[in-house]
């Protein structure tokens, strides 16, 4: 399996556009992320409108990184298994719309007496959480591509701490305890699942198994405090837990006592942090366009305090309450943004002082000559050395770098000797050509150092293409995308090398009998270019001893198709090395001898490769001699610094306020429900939660579509404007925006069209220029607009049926076929389902219909107020009786108030009439046809118990009376409108 990410059309594009994904907690505004974060899928799988524009812009899209907190890392849980298992992610909005309502969390009045929260976590939301992941899981007959290597980072916190123990510089003991933990999930194609171990069986076997995993994960970053029970394994099924507590253990890299766990927003509700640093380890596989989005649906509006506020605020009350709970409460990114500009700093400068050190240090340059210098070539070879031991040695996929720490013992040892070995082989003074002398061995085995290499040609050979003729830049195009073939290949390989790896250390008791002889023997019998195992991918190569032209050398490279590194070509390489991998044994190997001289690999036949590539354009110079010099001089530096991403970071913020282009130009507070109620409003109604999942596709379209067509790409566009495809057809545009308005459609193809008929010639003036790229930035914005129309024709018709039904069931409703609440609820789904097909049919604009609604703007209680009374009573005494069984739980054991909850007296005054009068309304809404016989059966009896007390003088017997007349009064006053 290789990690070939291509376009939905099979199509190899020459750019590739890395996400990093951080998803904010939120309660119930988590339902807006699912919206934003399903917009992230279409992205990625080209649903819909984006298949269009990543073919405007020649780009494949990947989400790389994504990290989440509390209901942010559900969310982030779901991508990441969707994009992995190629499942519909669009499945999990029924997660949010059907099971994410409050009267269902809540747990059963009868199981009251002993709840330990309010909501029941470890039983409803547990098995809906289960089921969703199955439903993501399980395979399906439709092949995804590959996702390529994905991190997902889940932060929860530990309710008891992990403890850690240290030494200072003067031998005494430091203790530490530490509650925040982060979970990382990785995906590396062919050869790690999400939630499994390298070691587990295979993940078609363990959809069950893995949706119990992730669900628990997902679980425990969501468990907000007393609302939810803390998490912990005895919670589970019993032969679930041991799987379950080695994949928490195996991704948190911690061993507790005890896996009990709480929200993980309460110490990191913004998880930048792994990201950052996950993003700043990798590696590109091609020209990269890298963004970091955060998803924040309630973003804070921040302005500085008064001279009158300020003086308020110094008020020793306001001191204490600001330092206990508003300061500590307030979780700053500023740190997290500054990292980000500090890296986009950091790689302009050492870009500008690689420019710098070129013009001096190339041959023939004025100066003193590099060589006479005294060039630190025994730092870089020994730098070199470390990394390619850090490689084939740490248990980490991640780049090497001076941070990988190296923790195993044995493995440290074998660290040690392989260095030493690789030493003594590489002891002559470096001063052949790469590949030539004792730093052949080198060359034989670092791949790393072929991927900077083939990485440093392919950025050259894209930037010179800006710089050249318009004649020279389609062979220039086609040295591109060999280049990138050549990555594709290295890729493959490094990937089978940690295979290896690992594999070679499970074989053999935890490397417990590796030697440095060993290993090296072994990667090279992998490695051989003579070897079998490559004859496939290297018979086709092209050689300067054949008579075909180096450009017909260059043009079959490129080919994806048909060329030597075609795909199918990789695909097959990468299923026999893994072959030769799962049925390699240590002890044939063991009696292999180490070549005496540096073994020819299949490396060494890619970077001859990559050689005549290079010569095939001499327009474009020699940037592999340039790689040569400025590695030398700079990747000790890289090393130490762990810089191995190429490009800028972008990033950008998606919200409800900062998106407000096309429909998303409303006022915030008129599209999301679920910032009412501190955050738990969406989970009253089914309708509001369809509602903030539309829109959160919505304001995603928006801010996704403007950050890809940001100036940057709209530059690179201007520049290849002659080259543009014709994306935007009447025949794409029925494919790619089926459902969306034949206006709304017509209107993106005209300013597509007027794109392409005014495109200045390649001698115009600033003024022209800037006129087209103003009609590019319409284009960007109708685009948008038609986007988001397709959305909600997709959806609006959900929006209605949702409504429908939470009327139905609320009682609150009509219906001339006698649906309602008392009837079952797949008959209800039908028949809000038929009704809300018949309104949404009715819609002439789907687009306005959804700004009118403006169903953000309607709140639980008050003016505005969409939550029926007999509904918010019937809420408020179910959690009054779950809250008495909860401190009756939590106060056991207490001297004094152990007993209080459980005595007779203060149960028949202070909770039997609350229980009594929420059996009423419920009554009232689930069983209307008996209910007057009960109102009236209820209050007979209560009316009848007073007036016998007090005919016999209890006074005390009046208040079944009086409860008798509120019941009664309250009912009436409860009883719903019908709409």
């Amino acid at each position: 399996m290789t990690t070939d990410i291509l376009g939905k059309d099979g199509k190899d594009r020459s750019r590739e556009i890395r996400i990093a994904l951080v998803l904010y907690g939120g309660v119930s505004l988590a339902v807006y992320e699912n919206g934003v974060t399903r917009a992230f899928f279409d992205l990625v799988r080209e649903n819909g409108p984006f298949g269009l524009l990543l073919e405007i812009l020649d780009a494949n899209a990947v989400v790389d990184v994504v990290a989440g907190t509390s209901a942010g890392g559900i969310n982030g849980l779901f991508l990441a298994a969707a994009l992995e298992s190629g499942g519909d992610f669009a499945k999990t909005a029924d997660l949010w719309r059907k099971h994410g309502d409050l009267g269902a969390l809540l747990r059963p009045v009868t199981a009251a007496d002993e709840a330990v929260s309010l909501l029941d976590g470890e039983g409803y939301y547990q098995q809906r959480l289960e089921e969703a992941f199955r439903s993501i899981l399980t395979p399906t007959h439709v092949r995804a591509p590959s996702p390529g290597e994905m991190d997902v980072f889940i932060t929860g916190t530990n309710l008891e701490g992990v403890l850690s123990t240290y030494w200072d510089s003067l031998g005494a003991r430091i203790d530490d305890k530490t509650h925040r933990t982060v979970f990382r999930l990785q995906h590396r194609p062919g050869r790690k699942v999400l939630g499994l171990g390298p070691e587990d069986p295979a993940p078609r076997d363990t959809a069950p198994l893995r949706a119990c995993i992730l669900a628990s994960i997902a679980r425990i970053t969501s468990t907000f405090p007393v609302a939810f029970p803390p998490f912990s394994l005895e919670q589970l099924p019993p032969d679930r837990r041991e799987a379950v507590k080695e994949a928490l253990e195996r991704s948190s890299r911690t061993r507790p006592t005890h896996h009990v766990y709480v929200d993980g927003g309460v110490l990191d509700n913004k998880p930048f942090g792994p990201v950052l640093k996950a993003i700043f380890y990798r590696m590109p596989h091609k020209l990269v366009d890298r963004r970091l989005f955060y998803v924040e649906p309630d973003p804070a509006h921040l302005t500085p305090l008064t001279d009158e506020e300020s003086h308020r605020l110094q008020n020793p009350f306001r001191v204490a309450v600001a330092s206990l709970s508003t300061i500590p409460s307030h979780e700053s990114i500023g740190e997290d943004l500054e990292k980000l500009k500090a890296h986009n700093a950091r790689i302009r400068w050492l870009n500008r002082i690689k420019e710098n050190y070129l013009e001096l240090a190339r041959p023939g340059a004025p100066g003193p000559d590099p060589a006479s210098c005294h060039t630190p070539g025994e730092v870089y070879r020994r730098v070199r050395i470390d990394s390619l031991c850090t490689l084939m040695v740490s248990d980490s996929d991640d780049v090497p770098s001076a941070k990988t720490e190296i923790s195993h013992p044995e493995r440290k040892r074998l660290f040690q000797s392989l260095r030493g070995t690789l030493l003594e082989l590489t002891a002559a003074e470096d001063t052949a050509p790469p590949g030539k002398g004792p730093a052949g061995w080198l060359h034989s085995y670092d791949v790393e150092w072929h991927l900077r290499c083939a990485f440093h040609v392919l950025y050259h050979l894209y930037q010179s293409m800006g710089a050249s003729p318009e004649d020279e830049q389609q062979e220039l195009l086609q040295a591109v995308k060999a280049a990138g073939r050549i990555i594709k290949a290295l890729h493959m390989i490094r990937n089978r090398l940690y295979l290896l790896r690992d594999t070679l250390f499970e074989k053999t008791e935890a490397g417990l009998r590796l030697a440095p002889s060993f290993l090296l023997k072994s990667f090279a019998a992998f490695l051989d270019r003579e070897s079998p195992l490559w004859h496939p991918l290297l018979s086709e190569f092209p050689s300067e001893a054949t008579e075909m032209p180096l450009r017909d050398h260059l043009r079959l490279l490129a080919d994806r198709e048909a060329g030597p590194l075609r795909s199918r070509q990789l695909t097959r390489a990468a299923s026999q090395a893994w072959q030769w991998i799962r049925e390699t044994d240590p002890e044939k190997l063991e009696r292999l001898h180490l070549p005496e001289t540096p073994p020819e690999t299949v490396f060494t036949a890619l970077h001859e490769v990559l050689h005549l590539l290079i010569r095939s354009v001499p327009e474009a110079g020699n940037p592999i001699e340039d790689f040569v010099i400025l590695d030398r001089a700079f990747y000790p530096v890289e090393f130490a610094a762990g810089i191995h991403e190429l490009d800028e970071i972008e990033y950008v913020r998606i919200s409800p306020r900062d998106a407000q282009t096309g429909l998303s130009a409303v006022a915030p507070s008129l599209k999301v429900t679920g910032d009412d109620m501190a955050h738990f409003a969406a989970f009253f109604r089914r309708d509001w939660r369809a509602n903030d999942i539309l829109w959160g596709r919505i304001d995603g379209i928006c801010q996704i579509v403007r950050s890809l067509l940001d100036e940057g790409a709209q530059q690179r566009l201007w520049r290849n404007r002659w080259h543009l495809p014709d994306a935007i057809t009447t025949e794409s545009l029925d494919e790619h925006f089926q459902g969306c308005p034949l206006s709304q459609r017509k209107a993106l193809l005209r300013s597509w069209r007027e794109l392409l008929d005014t495109r200045p010639p390649e001698d115009c003036s600033e003024a022209e220029k800037a006129d087209w790229l103003l009609k590019l930035s319409a284009f960007r914005d109708r685009f948008i607009t038609a986007a988001q129309y397709h959305a909600v024709c997709q959806d609006l018709g959900t929006l209605y049926e949702d409504l429908y039904f939470q009327e139905i069931v609320w009682g609150t409703i009509s219906d001339d076929t006698g649906v309602g609440p008392q009837t079952g609820e797949t008959v209800v789904e039908a028949r809000a389902r038929e009704r809300g097909t018949q309104a949404r049919d009715a819609v002439r604009d789907c687009g306005s219909d959804l700004q009118e609604k403006a169903l953000g703007s309607q709140t639980v209680v008050g003016p505005k107020g969409a939550v029926p009374a007999h509904i918010l009573t019937e809420y408020a005494c179910h959690a009054y009786l779950l809250v008495w069984g909860l401190l009756r739980t939590a106060l056991q054991g207490h001297q004094k108030l152990s007993g209080f909850f459980s005595r007779r007296t203060p149960r028949w005054i202070l909770r039997t009439p609350i229980a009594f009068f929420y059996h009423l309304v419920r009554a009232q809404r689930r069983q209307p046809r008996s209910f007057p016989v009960l109102v009236v059966g209820s209050v007979a009896a209560l009316l009848a118990c007073g007036f016998t007390g007090l005919f016999f003088g209890n006074p005390w017997f009046v208040l079944p009376i009086v409860a008798a007349l509120a019941a009664m009064g309250i009912t009436v006053w409860l009883k719903p409108e019908k709409k």
